[in-house]
């Protein structure tokens, strides 16, 4: 128990100050009177008027009145040492006598000294008698003889009443209602087996320790990373090919899809109807639960449409060469996704040409461009590089008639291949940069105009008419980026250029009929900070809607953003928590459903919108 100060100096035998030997005071004491006769006798100020005792003072600041009843009552407190009990009859008899002085004779003070008075009253009354060498308390009174457990016990009780009332419980409980778990991602789609993973061993041969406590060479690695090489040269078997080999549903898998793939008349819709319906329609997409399917196993590089507007049929290229392909509307779990492995590495650009619908073009970073033929059920190696060159493809785009096609490759190259040729090179070679290339594209409407971007952060116009091999040069150069491009693509109309960067820039140029120069259009603020396990944006025109793109987004929660080319605003935010919880880097509009929508994200999913 604690004590106040008072307590412990109450009755305790006074002790005398040392002296000499002789009797004299020391000089500590003589120190001590010198300094305190001036104070306690009082002293004159600097206007010989007599000053009064510095103890007063000091008391008469803290107890103005009453005094001489505090001290009644402390005397009355028995020290610890004696044991004596306190007689609570005559304390209580000696403050009822002083407090009937005071209502015959009230003082009257200022407000501070009263207020300073009430203070002491409150002090003198909290002050408790020492009983049996143990001051007493009013805790102890209320617990009584509990033991410390008990109290405790009984406090958290209190207390857990208390929170009871405020109505925390009731709080935090509707708070929990109101927030929506996120759903898990969906299951529907292609199927991946998982590899049993072991426990790790520790025994002997791990160690590198025979049975006869030698020491063993270093052992080979435990695991080891297969090499990504390349397949063989020459056509693949479509039945072969299949991501999961030994399926022996592969071949009605393979018959469906084939039955899919066929040759139908592309419809013309009329477009100043499309225009005008366009933004009402935009604003009615939304997705649903089985408009998510896995495709491919990793993480997408590429994405597109089949171009017939029924059956509706996506397909996507994963990062370890895998084509994925799933019929959008089909209630057959079995025959949703199919999915081939025609090439070894990330498969960057996939497209079907209008004007044969069967075929599936696909280039990938082993250096490799092939056609999927599903009428004759194999993939044709339509054009290749020598594997010791180390490059790779990046994107192909299709010139004049289909016939032909333009390759971009990691080496500054552009490559004129014909896909009518048995050999497998290509028929003219362009050095375009002395840097990576990311994209090329040519104008619709002059096939012999073509721009090509890179990390050079240089976007080039060309003239196929005017190409040197040895020694190329532009028609114009772009120059209005500052970091790496990761995409640049022609409009449908060839009017307008779309570009996207790493200095978190998307821009719009304008691309004149004439032939003049081309001139920046618009510059739209963009995060195109996509990291290291993203696939960059690249932003895509609508195949017939004008001045209209669309673009991943880092925003949250999860959206893809549908631009206005010619204002650089967003016509519509698409997003669902439920169905869309991730970011698709990679969206594509279908060419004959203008408000129908594909969104591809690093895991192998792909979400649609209608």
């Amino acid at each position: 128990m604690r004590r106040s100060l008072r307590q412990l100096k109450v009755n305790q035998p006074e002790t005398r100050s040392p002296q000499s030997s002789d009797g004299s005071p020391t000089k500590r004491q003589r120190l001590i009177s010198r300094k305190g006769s001036s104070t306690r006798s009082g002293s004159l100020d600097k206007n010989n008027h007599l000053l009064p005792p510095l103890e007063s003072i000091t008391r008469e600041k803290k107890f103005p009145v009453k005094t001489e009843m505090a001290r009644n009552c402390t005397s009355k407190f028995v020290s610890i040492s004696s044991g004596d009990k306190p007689v609570f009859s005559q304390i209580k008899t000696e403050k009822q006598d002083l407090k009937d002085d005071e209502n015959k004779n009230p003082i009257i003070l200022p407000r501070k000294a009263q207020k300073t008075v009430s203070e002491h009253d409150r002090e003198m009354n909290d002050i408790k008698p020492v009983v049996d060498g143990h001051a007493s308390d009013d805790s102890d009174a209320e617990h009584g003889s509990l033991s410390y457990e008990q109290i405790r016990e009984k406090n958290l009780r209190e207390n857990e009443l208390f929170f009871a009332s405020l109505g925390i419980d009731q709080a935090k409980e509707m708070l929990h209602a109101s927030v929506k778990k996120p759903k898990k991602p969906t299951l529907k789609g292609l199927k991946i087996k998982k590899e049993e993973i072991l426990p790790r061993r520790h025994s002997l041969r791990i160690k590198r320790i025979d049975p006869e406590g030698i020491q063993m060479p270093e052992p080979e690695p435990l695991i080891q990373v297969a090499e990504q090489t390349r397949l063989p040269e020459g056509p693949l078997d479509m039945k072969e090919s299949f991501y999961s080999k030994g399926n022996p549903d592969g071949d009605k898998h393979l018959m469906a899809f084939k039955a899919l793939f066929k040759d139908k008349k592309r419809k013309h819709a009329k477009q100043e109807k499309e225009i005008s319906n366009f933004l009402s329609d935009l604003s009615k997409m939304s997705i649903s639960e089985g408009c998510v399917a896995k495709v491919v196993p990793e993480r997408v590089f590429s994405v597109g449409w089949h171009p017939a507007e029924s059956p509706l049929i996506a397909f996507a290229g994963d990062k370890w060469g895998t084509v994925g392909l799933w019929n959008v509307f089909s209630q057959d779990e079995d025959q949703l996704v199919t999915a081939f492995k025609p090439h070894t590495r990330p498969v960057s650009c996939l497209k079907v040409p209008s004007v044969a619908q069967h075929k599936l073009y696909s280039c990938s970073y082993d250096a490799t461009l092939r056609c999927g033929d599903f009428e004759k059920g194999v993939f044709s190696e339509v054009f290749s590089v020598p594997e010791a060159d180390d490059d790779l493809f990046r994107n192909f785009c299709f010139y004049d008639t289909f016939q032909t096609l333009l390759v971009s490759q990691l080496s500054g190259n552009v490559s004129l291949v014909d896909v009518r040729t048995p050999k497998t090179s290509a028929e003219q070679v362009f050095k375009v940069s002395h840097k990576s290339l990311r994209t090329v594209s040519i104008n619709p409407f002059q096939h012999d105009h073509f721009i090509t971007a890179g990390t050079d952060t240089n976007i080039c116009l060309w003239d196929m008419r005017k190409m040197n091999q040895k020694s190329p040069k532009p028609l114009q150069v772009l120059d209005q980026h500052t970091r790496a491009i990761a995409s640049a693509y022609f409009s449908p109309s060839g009017h307008k250029i779309v570009s996207s960067a790493a200095d978190d820039q998307i821009l719009v140029f304008e691309v004149p009929s004439s032939g003049g120069e081309i001139q920046l259009g618009t510059r739209i603020r963009h995060n195109n900070c996509t990291g290291r396990w993203l696939t960059n944006f690249q932003p895509t025109w609508h195949p017939t809607i004008p001045n209209i793109f669309v673009v991943g987004s880092m925003a949250r929660p999860r959206e893809i953003q549908v631009y206005d080319a010619f204002q650089g605003t967003v016509l519509r935010s698409l997003s669902n928590e439920d169905h869309l919880g991730s970011v698709c880097s990679l969206n594509v509009f279908h060419p004959q459903r203008p408000c129908t929508l594909v969104g591809a994200n690093s895991s192998g999913r792909l979400h649609v919108f209608m």
